[in-house]
C-alpha cells in the first residue's frame, strides 16, 4: 500500500524525535549537553546552521573578550579568575588547555600537507586561527556566532569524510570537544536571543565520539602516533578505549542513521537496547556490560520466539551487531557473548550476520573472504573445500581482531555442521606449527585464561586450548626425558618403546601403556639402592613421574597443581615418601593395585594440605584450589 506524503512526513519526523531524544537522555549527569545533536547553537529559527558562512573568511573581529572588571584588572587577577573557574567547572580530559597546545601544534603541520581532504585543512586553519591560547578565553555572542558556531560544523563535516584516517579522526575529536566545551552550557549564559537548540542527524556521530572520549588523554594518543600526519601504531592494541569508544560510535551511529531513513520507527525494547549500549562507560563497566548483555540475548531471544512486524528484521540484524561489538571489544564479553550465543541457542542468526558482515569487510580475492564465503552455506558446506581454505586463511599474518572473529565464527558453526569441528581437530593433530599459531592467538584473545575448562561446553576454543595443552606438555616431557638420560636415569632404549604413546597427538586408549611404563620406571629405580636413597624431591625423575600419571589418568587438577610452586612442593614430597616406603619387587598384577593405592595416597587429603601450607605462607589458597 502506497504511504500518503503526509503519512509519510508524520513519520520521518517520529523517527527523528526518537533519535533526537535517544541522544538528549541522561545517560550520565554530562549527556545533555555532551551528547547531542540537539544541543548545538544556530543562528536563528529558521537558520540553517551548514549555511554558516565560512570561518576561514570571518573577520578576527569578532573574537571580542567578554568585557569584566576582572578582565580590566591585572593580570594576576584574570589569571586568578581563569584558575576558580576552572578549579569549579573543569573542562572534561579531552578538552583541557594542555590537549588543545597539542591539537594546536598538529594543526600547524596539517597546513603543509598537501594530499590531505580539503575540510581537513580548513579545520587546521580554523584552530590555528582560534591560537594556542584559545582554551584561555571567552567570547562574546558575536564570536561564538562567528567563529564557534561554523566551526563545530565544519568539525561534524571532517568526521563525516569517508577516507578519514584514525589519526585524523581522534584530532577532530579533540578540536570539537574544545569547541563544544567553549560554548556556554546554559542557555540563559548567552544574552542574545539569536541562538537556539535545533536537531540535526548529521552531527550524531561526532557527539556521541566526544561524549565516550570526553577523558581521554586524546592529545597524548595523538603524539604517539603522530611522527608525521599520516602514520600511527595500532590503536586496537595500546589504546584499545579509545579504539573500543570510535567503535561504538561508529556503530551507534550507523544503527541510528538507518533509522532515520528506514521509515520505521523502532520499538520500545530496542530503544531501551540502545540507550543501555550509549550507557556503557569508557572503558566499559565490566557489571554494567554483563547485565547489558544478558539483555541483550534476552530481547534477541524474545524477537526469534515471537511473531514479528517488518521492522524486527532489521531490530534483530542491530541487536546482534552490538553483540558482536561487546564480544569484540570487552574483554569480560568476549567468552560470556559466546556463552550465551549457546544457550539461548541465537548461533543462526548470529552467523548469518557475521558473515555477511565479514564478507562486506574483505576483498573478493582475499582467503578470508573464500573462507567466509564457503561458510555462508554451512550446513551444505564442501569440507574439502573448507580444509583448504581455511589452512589458506591460517597461513596469513592477521591483526588479533580478525583472528578474534575468525575463531568466534568457528565456534559458533559448531552445532550448525560437526564436520567443522571434525576438520579442525584433524588440521590441529596434524601440526604442530598451526597448533602453536592458534594457540599463541587464543593467549592473546583470552588472556590469564590458560584452563581449558572455561572454554566450556566443549567447542572449538577448548579443542585449541586442550591441543595446545597436549603439545607443551609433550615438549615439557621431552626435555624432562633429555635430562633423565644425561643423568642415567633412564636409558632411550628404555623409552622408546613407549614413544608413541607419549606424544602429543595420540589417538586411542594409551593407559594401558602408560601403566606399563610407570612399572618400567619403578622397576629401575627399586633396581638401585644406591638411587633410590639419594631420591630427592628437585629429581627429575620425580616430576616426570607425576606428569606420566597426569598423561594416564588426563587428571586437570593434577596439573594445575603441577603448575603451582608450592604445590609441586608438596607433591614432589609425597612421590619420594611413597616410593621409598614400597621397596619391593612388584608382579604386573601386584603393580596394577599399587600403582592405583599410590595414586590414591598421592592425592588424599591434599586439598586440605595444600591450603593449610599455602595459609601459612599467606598465599590466597582458595582461588587457586577452587578456581
Amino acid at each position: 500500500m502506497k504511504m500518503r506524503p503526509s503519512s509519510a512526513i508524520l513519520l520521518s519526523s517520529l523517527i527523528l524525535i526518537f533519535v533526537t531524544s535517544l541522544l538528549s537522555l541522561p545517560l550520565e549527569n554530562e549527556l545533555d549537553e555532551a551528547l547531542l545533536a540537539d544541543k548545538v547553537y544556530s543562528h536563528g529559527p529558521d537558520a540553517d546552521p551548514r549555511s554558516a558562512q565560512d570561518p576561514r573568511k570571518s573577520s578576527s573581529s569578532s573574537l571580542v573578550p567578554k568585557k569584566t572588571s576582572l578582565q580590566k584588572g591585572t593580570r594576576k587577577t584574570k589569571f586568578l579568575e581563569q584558575f576558580w573557574k576552572a578549579a569549579l567547572d573543569p573542562p572534561p580530559e579531552s578538552a583541557s588547555e594542555e590537549n588543545w597546545k597539542i591539537y594546536y601544534k598538529i594543526a600547524l603541520k596539517v597546513l603543509y600537507l598537501n594530499d590531505l581532504n580539503p575540510k581537513i585543512k580548513a579545520l587546521a586553519e580554523a584552530v590555528t586561527e582560534l591560537g594556542e591560547s584559545f582554551p584561555l578565553l571567552e567570547y562574546t555572542d558575536q564570536g561564538i556566532d562567528a567563529f564557534m558556531v561554523p566551526y563545530l560544523y565544519l568539525a561534524h563535516s571532517c568526521l563525516r569524510v569517508v577516507s578519514l584516517g584514525l589519526g585524523e579522526r581522534i584530532w577532530v575529536v579533540g578540536v570539537l570537544s574544545c569547541l563544544r566545551w567553549k560554548i556556554p552550557k546554559q542557555k540563559e549564559e548567552i544574552k542574545s536571543n539569536k541562538f537556539i537548540y535545533t536537531s540535526d542527524i548529521a552531527t550524531i556521530r561526532g557527539n556521541i565520539e566526544t561524549f565516550l572520549l570526553r577523558e581521554q588523554p586524546l592529545g597524548e594518543i595523538l603524539q604517539t602516533m603522530w611522527p608525521d600526519f599520516l602514520t600511527y601504531s595500532s590503536l586496537a592494541d595500546q589504546h584499545p578505549v579509545v579504539w573500543e569508544g570510535l567503535q561504538r560510535a561508529s556503530l551507534a551511529n550507523l544503527i541510528l542513521q538507518q533509522i532515520r531513513t528506514s521509515a520505521i520507527i523502532p520499538s520500545d525494547e530496542f530503544k531501551g537496547i540502545m540507550k543501555s549500549f550509549l550507557r556503557l562507560q569508557t572503558p566499559i563497566d565490566d557489571y554494567r556490560a554483563s547485565t547489558f548483555t544478558d539483555d541483550l540475548a534476552g530481547q534477541l531471544v524474545k524477537m526469534l520466539s515471537s511473531t514479528r512486524p517488518t521492522s524486527a528484521l532489521a531490530e534483530e540484524t542491530a541487536l546482534v551487531r552490538i553483540l558482536l561489538h561487546m564480544q569484540e571489544n570487552h574483554l569480560h564479553s568476549r567468552l560470556k557473548v559466546l556463552q550465551l550465543i549457546r544457550e539461548h541457542k541465537i548461533g543462526k542468526i548470529v552467523f548469518r550476520v557475521d558473515i555477511g558482515l565479514q564478507l562486506g569487510d574483505n576483498p573478493l580475492d582475499s582467503p578470508a573472504n573464500r573462507l567466509y564465503s564457503l561458510l555462508k552455506n554451512v550446513q551444505n558446506l564442501n569440507i574439502e573445500d573448507f580444509n583448504d581454505a581455511l589452512k589458506s586463511m591460517i597461513d596469513q599474518e592477521l591483526p588479533i581482531p580478525q583472528w578474534g572473529k575468525l575463531l568466534r565464527i568457528l565456534e559458533v558453526s559448531k552445532p550448525l555442521n560437526r564436520d567443522i569441528y571434525n576438520s579442525v581437530d584433524a588440521l590441529l593433530s596434524d601440526s604442530e606449527g598451526i597448533t602453536g599459531k592458534l594457540a599463541r592467538v587464543l593467549h592473546q584473545l583470552y588472556p590469564r585464561r590458560g584452563n581449558r575448562n572455561i572454554f566450556s561446553p566443549p567447542g572449538i576454543l577448548a579443542l585449541i586450548s586442550t591441543r595446545a595443552q597436549d603439545l607443551k606438555e609433550a615438549i615439557h616431557r621431552q626435555e624432562l626425558e633429555k635430562k633423565l638420560v644425561f643423568e642415567g636415569i633412564l636409558s632411550a632404549q628404555v623409552i622408546e618403546p613407549f614413544s608413541k604413546f607419549l606424544m602429543w597427538n595420540f589417538k586411542g586408549d594409551r593407559k594401558p601403556e602408560l601403566r606399563r611404563y610407570l612399572q618400567t620406571i619403578y622397576v629401575q629405580i627399586m633396581s638401585r639402592e644406591d638411587t633410590l636413597n639419594a631420591l630427592k624431591s628437585s629429581d627429575t625423575i620425580i616430576e616426570y613421574i607425576l606428569r606420566i600419571i597426569f598423561l594416564k589418568n588426563n587428571n586437570q587438577k593434577l596439573l594445575r597443581y603441577l603448575s603451582n610452586k608450592i604445590a609441586f612442593e608438596l607433591l614432589s614430597s609425597r612421590v619420594v615418601e611413597l616410593l621409598i616406603a614400597s621397596r619391593k619387587k612388584l608382579s604386573h598384577q601386584t603393580f596394577e593395585s599399587h600403582l592405583q593405592k599410590f595414586e590414591q595416597e598421592l592425592l588424599e587429603e591434599f586439598e586440605t594440605v595444600l591450603i593449610m601450607k599455602m595459609v601459612r605462607q599467606r598465599t590466597d589458597s582458595t582461588s587457586f584450589v577452587h578456581e
